[in-house]
C-alpha cells in the first residue's frame, strides 16, 4: 500500500496479505496509540464501517482486498 502513497486515509481490511506467508487482516490493524497516523488500518466491518466513517470526515476511505492465491491485492477509495 505505500506504492498508492496514502495520506489522511482510513483502510478497511477486507482480506489478509501473503500467498506463502500470510497475514490475516487482524494482524494488519496494528494503528499507533494516538490514532493520528497518515494512514489507519481497520477490519471491513460492512454497514458499521460507516460509523468510522463519520468519525473521520476529514479522511478518505478506501476497502483492501486480495483474492485467494493472488500475490497483490488492490485499494478500492469508497464514498
Amino acid at each position: 500500500m505505500e506504492r498508492e502513497r496514502l495520506s489522511k486515509a482510513v483502510v478497511f481490511l477486507h482480506s489478509g496479505t501473503g500467498v506463502w506467508r500470510r497475514m490475516p487482516p487482524t494482524d494488519l490493524t496494528r494503528n499507533g496509540l494516538s490514532f493520528d497516523s497518515p494512514v489507519l488500518y481497520a477490519l471491513d466491518r460492512g454497514e458499521d464501517n460507516l460509523r468510522l466513517m463519520d468519525f473521520y470526515p476529514d479522511r478518505r476511505f478506501y476497502r483492501y482486498e486480495r483474492a485467494p492465491g493472488v500475490v497483490h491485492g488492490h485499494l478500492t477509495p469508497l464514498e
